[in-house]
């Protein structure tokens, strides 16, 4: 079976943890007999925008394409503008940016079937190349680009809902967004495939952790952005010192990831006096994270919105009991045994939530063998079940 993936999340030499997820499943797809080629279109960068910003720097640094893990990865350039300005017709931009490139690639590599990660703009380009390839289209359902984007205006609205009803099939990554498709954008029930993200098992596992010990590691893994809750971490951390100061005295808070905003985020710990408490880390590569997982004691994401965060899977494959919040597809995959559930934006029931956590007599190896669940091996075997169905519909007319 022949699969074009569409995807501006993949990894790059440039940036080598962006869009992980998609590179770890395009692996195991490859494994399981999959030929894969993937299209990972970068915003163009012209003089002078490459100067604007390092983020705009790094886009310019990114070869055309190159070998990542056995895989030919293309990386077109497309026109995109910063602040996601005028993103309602970013997917006509990202088909401009791909199409002659893929009519090429399809001489020599006749895939059967494109799968987009992203309604826009990776989906909503792959229908309008639907047109001029006569090929299924695939959608898959991340987070953000249907619980945020298309409630910024109503053109974006309009264009998911196009790519979505256009795509023969969906694969959403939590039941939470298959029913937000079929509740809010009218797709039917039986269109919409659910397959959760999955980790790497070689990795991310109950072996080699260290033996709980003094200080208590409380790990925070991800994006250090305000959206996935840092600054209301930061505020429990104040109150759970003020509340019990002999417990925050045992408490290491580790903060490994990319800082976006740096001055406010140290600006914080320096005011309210948690630094001498805190480790920030910063993004690290990639190898290195199931060595923080494997340190950390407790795992925890204040997430305001979600798809099916990886990063929790990964942790409680390390035997990690997670706080998080109640939002998208984490309510899914977190129960009473393998953590606790809070509301999103409130500190204080975050600090609750840590606190009981904290105080629980947790079953690690249960947590642990819980999350082999979700592996990346379980996620591509369903995945490759869609693909097929497909393909089949497709001959059968």
């Amino acid at each position: 079976m022949k699969v074009l993936i569409i995807s501006h999340m993949y990894p790059s030499s440039a940036n080598q943890v962006a869009g992980i997820f998609v590179q770890e499943q395009v692996k195991e797809l490859v494994k399981q007999g999959c030929e894969v080629k993937v299209i990972s279109p970068v915003a163009w960068t012209p003089f002078p925008i490459k100067y604007l910003s390092k983020k705009w720097k790094s886009y310019s640094e990114i070869p055309l394409s190159e070998e990542r893990e056995g895989v030919k990865v293309y990386y077109p350039r497309y026109l995109s503008f910063p602040r996601a300005g005028l993103f309602e017709y970013s997917g006509y931009f990202m088909y401009y940016g791909i199409r002659k490139l893929i009519k090429n690639i399809y001489q020599d590599f006749k895939f059967e079937l494109i799968n987009a990660y992203t309604i826009l703009p990776d989906g909503f380009s792959a229908l309008l190349l639907e047109r001029k390839i006569n090929v299924p289209l695939i959608i898959t359902i991340l987070g953000s680009d249907l619980l945020i984007y298309p409630y910024r205006n109503k053109r974006i609205f309009i264009n998911t809902n196009r790519a979505l009803d256009r795509a023969i099939r969906i694969i959403a990554v939590s039941q939470h967004l298959k029913d937000k498709a079929v509740d809010e954008f009218g797709i039917p029930e039986e269109k919409i495939a659910v397959i959760y993200t999955g980790h790497d098992a070689k990795s991310f596992n109950l072996n080699d952790r260290k033996q709980q010990e003094s200080p208590i590691n409380v790990l925070f893994l991800g994006n250090i952005i305000e959206s996935k809750g840092v600054f209301d971490l930061l505020r429990a951390m104040t109150i759970i010192r003020n509340s019990d100061k002999e417990l925050f005295k045992k408490l290491l808070w580790r903060f490994v990831g990319k800082i976006t905003d740096e001055e406010k985020f140290m600006r914080f710990l320096n005011t309210h006096k948690l630094k001498d408490n805190t480790e920030v880390v910063g993004q690290v590569p990639r190898d290195d994270v199931a060595k923080y997982m494997k340190r950390a004691d407790f795992f925890v994401l204040p997430s305001w919105s979600e798809g099916m965060p990886v990063a929790l899977l990964e942790a409680m494959a390390c035997g990690l009991p997670v706080i998080a919040t109640n939002v998208g597809g984490i309510p899914e995959i977190v129960n009473e045994d393998t953590g606790v559930l809070v509301e999103p934006k409130k500190p204080r029931e975050l600090a609750r939530g840590i606190m009981f956590a904290l105080s629980k007599n947790w079953d690690r190896k249960f947590i642990g063998e819980y999350a082999k669940n979700y592996t990346w091996k379980r996620n591509a075997e369903k995945t490759l079940e869609v693909f097929k169905g497909v393909i089949q519909k497709v001959v059968q007319g």
